[in-house]
């Protein structure tokens, strides 16, 4: 399968996901990939994640676009923190349910994704509320994970 210029190959232990070969010690640039192949990706029924499966480093990942818990549990996010996927999940479903997030990556100790819609304050004050692994969010002049939420349209959550 390609989308844009970049070929994507079966992976044999997940079906109907779909990977780039080779693999890099460094998510940065395969993040800012997944993105902007992701309008693409959405088009043809998957999400285009930069992910880690299994400690082999980091790829490209199309995974069927059928809600985030797939992608959590698939790639074990949170389980790098001793989380299994139900209380990952858990942690963000009232917001997916409300503005349903679009997952560009993921691995055992973070997810990152954004929102499908324009993000609301009853969305920031649910969020607010709700998510116990936004360290990485909080923004430390205002104690708040509103101006990084606001900046980036998504969450980033994670588990250590």
């Amino acid at each position: 399968m390609r989308i844009k210029a970049v070929g994507f190959d079966p992976v044999a232990s997940h079906k109907g996901w779909y990977t780039t070969p080779g693999v890099s010690d460094e998510g940065q640039d395969l993040e800012d990939a997944a993105l902007k192949l992701q309008v693409e990706a959405l088009a043809k029924g998957f999400y285009c994640v930069c992910g880690s499966l299994g400690g082999e480093g980091y790829r490209l990942y199309l995974i069927p676009a059928t809600g985030i818990r797939r992608v959590i549990e698939g790639f074990e996010v949170g389980s790098h923190a001793d989380c299994d996927a139900n209380s990952v999940f858990e942690e963000i479903a009232f917001a997916d349910s409300t503005n349903l997030l679009i997952p560009y990556f993921a691995d055992p100790a973070g997810l990152k994704a954004k929102f499908s819609k324009p993000i609301t304050q009853e969305l920031i004050a649910v969020l607010e509320e709700t998510l116990m692994s936004a360290e990485p969010m909080i923004d430390e002049d205002e104690g708040s994970i509103e101006p990084y939420i606001r900046k980036n349209e998504g969450i980033y959550l994670w588990w250590d």
